[in-house]
């Protein structure tokens, strides 16, 4: 006897016949991918405390753990989207069209409920992956400043250059020019 894939009948709906196997595989795939966002978030918040300490070494073995949960989500991103084309195609429209909500308004009530809790659980989670990696975007880009601010104390040169003072609190009649430990840098 065969695999039950190919025993599963197709189902009718509109008039139009779709395998509840692609339908399940789609769905299957996509709570796998909540499933990798979520350990990205958990990665990405880590990654946060780990940018504020400054704890570099750390950084660097987290960012190798989540290249490997990236590089997966994008194995599974191409499954997912030659489903949803074979999808699509079956429900005679451009796969572009197939939403995660125009699914639940096509399949079997019985789908259904599946269908909007991978779509609600798919939505939650790639906002909050978008959250905080927002927000360690902003935490780099303060570090960068904070790095560029010391580089032009160090050269004295920029906008930092006007809070050289002298010993007596007086400017620096050096302020703006080259000094030996420029040429040393």
């Amino acid at each position: 006897m065969g695999p039950a894939v190919f025993l599963m009948p197709f189902f009718r709906q509109g008039g139009i016949e779709m395998d509840p196997q692609r339908l399940t595989s789609l769905l299957a795939l996509m709570e796998e991918q909540v499933k990798i966002m979520n350990d990205l978030s958990a990665l990405t918040q880590k990654k946060s405390l780990l940018l504020v300490d400054g704890n570099l070494d750390e950084l660097d073995i987290l960012l190798r753990g989540e290249q490997a949960l990236i590089w997966q989500m994008g194995k599974l991103e191409e499954r997912r989207f030659r489903l949803q084309v074979e999808i699509a195609s079956e429900l005679r429209i451009h796969a572009s069209q197939l939403t995660l909500e125009r699914l639940v308004a096509t399949v079997p009530p019985e789908y259904g409920p599946r269908c909007q809790t991978v779509a609600e659980t798919y939505g939650a989670s790639a906002k909050a992956l978008m959250e905080a990696n927002q927000l360690n975007t902003e935490l780099v880009q303060q570090a960068m400043a904070y790095v560029d601010f010391s580089l032009q104390l160090l050269g004295a040169r920029g906008p930092a250059s006007a809070q050289v003072y002298s010993a007596q609190g007086q400017r620096d009649p050096r302020d703006g020019k080259l000094r030996r430990l420029d040429n040393r840098v």
